[in-house]
């Protein structure tokens, strides 16, 4: 196919206008994947611990940052959470296992007048939220040969914080970190996950609400300009500085 050079001159403009219209599109859509998709980092997910400045020790793990699809293959318990509450669209899903584990304590036993029932009774507390109560009756016969014990009661009160920090050593990711005040209670292993930040409903609105409308930047494209040595106006690419107003966002 024969091309003449004056065909080519006559669509220049035409033709480095799309090539700017195109480099533009691709490079708006490679923003776009970019905050919109995540790719895990793959580390030793084995727990370890995290002080605080009063010398408190959380259990600690990695927390994922993920899409809701890829949720599946790395955490299939909190998969799970996620499908029974998916209608609601959650942003963080997390999963702590603790352990209450109270050895030999001392009880306070009232004994009956006629010496075969006995009320025991053990209580502990911390503070509101954390605390052990225990209360418990045990029978014998008349020549205290057999005996049935019964635990009437068992409340065991504990608070749980479970927090997302950031992560020195990788710094695209976080921790999630939990303990309890409760001294009898601690924490076995703890994971958390948040899905797609940049997709849901209520980090969409508050972005939306905090970007400024007007911009100025490098602009490129193609359009009307106005030739001012001419005093005329014409069409075709340009590249320039400019004021620009948000009206749609994508």
């Amino acid at each position: 196919m024969d091309i003449s050079i004056d065909k080519i001159k006559k669509h220049a403009k035409t033709i480095i206008g799309i090539a700017i219209v195109v480099l533009f599109l691709f490079l708006i859509w490679r923003d776009y994947r970019a905050a919109s998709s995540y790719t895990p980092v793959v580390i030793n997910q084995k727990s370890e611990y995290y002080e605080n400045k009063k010398h408190e020790l959380y259990k600690a793990s990695l927390a994922a940052i993920l899409e809701a699809k890829d949720l599946k293959k790395q955490y299939v318990d909190l998969y799970e959470e996620y499908e029974k509450l998916k209608k609601a669209k959650p942003l963080v899903i997390t999963n702590t296992i603790t352990e209450t584990k109270i050895d030999s304590v001392p009880m306070s036993t009232t004994i009956s007048d006629d010496g075969r029932t006995f009320d025991w009774a053990w209580h502990k507390e911390f503070d509101k939220n954390n605390y052990v109560h225990i209360e418990g009756q045990t029978k014998s016969d008349s020549i205290m040969k057999e005996a049935s014990t019964l635990m009437k009661s068992l409340k065991i009160g504990s608070d749980l914080k479970v927090d997302f920090i950031s992560n020195e050593d990788y710094p695209s990711t976080l921790k999630v970190i939990a303990r309890s005040n409760n001294p009898y209670v601690s924490v076995v292993n703890t994971e958390g996950a948040i899905i797609d930040p940049a997709k849901h409903p209520a980090f969409k609105e508050i972005f939306k609400a905090k970007q400024k409308k007007w911009h100025i930047g490098i602009q490129g494209g193609f359009g009307v300009n106005y030739d001012m040595y001419h005093k005329q106006f014409g069409y075709g690419p340009y590249i320039g500085v400019g004021v620009t107003k948000s009206i749609i966002g994508f």
